[in-house]
């Protein structure tokens, strides 16, 4: 519970943050809408690249 403490707070304080990182999945969202099969590739790739970040 100890590392969970602060997550409230980091919304708050970092809101532009949260609104781009909302639009970015959003917009990984609707990749995978429209480009499906490459989707299947593309979104991971994403992810995984924005979190080795």
């Amino acid at each position: 519970m100890e590392l969970l403490k602060g997550n409230f707070s980091f919304v708050s304080l970092n809101l532009g943050f949260c609104f781009l990182l909302g639009a970015i999945y959003w917009l990984a969202g609707l990749a995978t809408v429209h480009l499906w099969p490459d989707s299947l590739v593309l979104v991971p790739l994403l992810f995984g690249l924005g979190f080795w970040a």
